[in-house]
């Protein structure tokens, strides 16, 4: 898996480059964005290791969302830093205008995005846990690079010519963009915009269905070797893919009630029916035994 995931990761660092130097037309646009964030994403796969967690396949995505959230959020110190330079002659002055500035817009999009992570802890998989617990600390560790690491380097530096403040300027198109936004024919057309995608996402939503449509597939592609292997042997040996249905009673022990037992044997008399259902078992079948073994040995 990591040879797969390094020529993947590198390309995403390469892109990002290409984006930022669009954007910022300078080296140090370019450089420190993607050091703040490599250093994020090596802090998180570090704890990782320490808490001894493996880089499954669930968390294999936290490198690349770290190292997106992370250069994100140093696009915005970036922008402000060279909007600022254009307004003063020292670096220093420039670094603690930033940092006062958006520490605290900073440091509540930073927290929000890694309290969201943290609630998947909740959930009882190791897998989704080690991807909740290194998400958050990773999130986290951004707030350091972001709002501590990128002005403290940029301070060190003598502030950028006035042909980079010209290029980091806002784009055309999205001044445009703004602009029709907040006029009232744009405004509204962009209303009514919005209000067809929110329609057309929840007609989406309601047809969406939750888990694989064939066997082994559910976090996979179809045709992925692991599918197509599973499918195989689902078809051959009947019983070889199981699926588990967990029942939850009102009061303790209420599978001791012999008319929850009798839904439970009337469902598999209905799942029998099926023919791609190759059979079931349940705590009733073992029940029946117990109470033949227990009538023979009286």
């Amino acid at each position: 898996m990591q040879r797969k995931l390094t020529p993947i990761f590198i390309l995403a660092i390469v892109i990002m480059a290409a984006l930022l130097y669009l954007a910022f037309r300078s080296k140090r646009g370019v450089l420190f964005p993607l050091l703040a964030a490599m250093i994020s994403v090596i802090w998180g796969l570090g704890l990782l290791g320490i808490l001894g967690f493996n880089l499954d396949p669930m968390a294999s995505i936290i490198p690349f969302l770290i190292l997106g959230i992370g250069v994100s959020h140093s696009v915005q110190i970036m922008k402000r830093y060279y909007e600022e330079s254009s307004r003063m002659d020292s670096a220093r002055d420039v670094c603690i205008k930033v940092i006062s500035v958006l520490a605290v817009p900073a440091l509540t999009s930073i927290i929000t995005d890694a309290f969201a992570f943290a609630t998947i802890i909740t959930v009882k998989i190791r897998m989704l846990q080690s991807l909740a617990i290194i998400g958050s600390l990773s999130l986290l560790s951004i707030v350091f690079n972001v709002l501590v690491f990128i002005p403290c380097c940029l301070s060190f530096f003598p502030l950028p010519k006035k042909t980079n403040l010209e290029s980091s300027k806002p784009n055309g198109i999205l001044t445009k963009i703004a602009v029709l936004s907040t006029e009232r024919k744009g405004a509204w057309g962009l209303l009514v915009s919005f209000t067809i995608l929110v329609i057309v996402g929840i007609i989406g939503t309601s047809m969406m269905q939750i888990g694989g449509r064939a066997p082994g597939a559910g976090a996979f592609y179809h045709d992925a070797d692991y599918a197509v292997q599973t499918r195989a042997i689902g078809e051959k040996f009947p019983g070889a893919i199981t699926y588990y249905l967990v029942f939850e009673g009102r009061e303790k022990n209420a599978i001791k009630d012999y008319r929850i037992q009798r839904k439970i044997e009337d469902l598999q008399k209905y799942l029998k029916k099926n023919p791609k259902v190759g059979g079931s078992l349940s705590l009733c079948d073992f029940m029946k035994r117990m109470n033949v073994v227990i009538s023979l040995c009286r």
